[in-house]
């Protein structure tokens, strides 16, 4: 055994101190792009903010997230979101998830673009993002329990209205 190991040792000091030396290309490493993964903005606190200077816990599904996902319900969609998980929807009638221990379904804290969403499904085609804002900020939305909230945030529509006043045209998108 001690012949081995001298081997060995032998061995690897003739290969540190060889001359032979090897050249590697050289490897330029550049930012990489953004794969839709990284929310950096949130509509959770009623504006548009950026997550960094949003001093609660906001976990965001992004809409590239939901495109690779292609969830059918909101319980779908909220699956690698820590701290939810689902609740009795009484045979799939409602959405009902539990935040951090609290809620079901029909305590308000389903919103959808910040306003109280209905009990029945409200996840739909229409949803650009979901964001779960977690506890006790939450109380910022109304009488709610303190798990959290969760905002369905929907695209937006871009609306022309045309009008001709005479021979003037005048044009104002909504």
């Amino acid at each position: 055994m001690g012949k081995n190991l001298s081997l060995i040792a032998v061995l690897c000091a003739t290969l540190l101190y060889s001359n032979d030396s090897v050249m590697l290309d050289e490897i330029n490493v550049i930012e990489s792009a953004d794969d839709g993964y990284r929310a950096k903005m949130s509509e959770i606190g009623k504006t548009t903010t950026p997550i960094l200077e949003i001093p609660q816990t906001v976990n965001v599904v992004t809409n590239q997230q939901l495109k690779d996902k292609k969830p059918q319900s909101l319980a779908e969609s909220l699956q690698n979101v820590s701290g939810i998980s689902y609740g009795n929807t009484t045979g799939g009638i409602f959405d009902s998830i539990i935040k951090r221990g609290f809620g079901g379904g029909r305590d308000g804290s389903i919103m959808r673009n910040g306003i109280p969403a209905t009990v029945m499904h409200s996840y739909n085609k229409t949803v650009l993002s979901v964001e779960v804002l977690k506890g006790p900020a939450s109380l910022l939305y109304g009488a709610q329990e303190p798990g959290g909230i969760i905002n369905m945030v929907t695209k937006n529509q871009n609306m022309s209205l045309k009008m001709k006043f005479g021979s003037v045209l005048v044009t104002k998108t909504i």
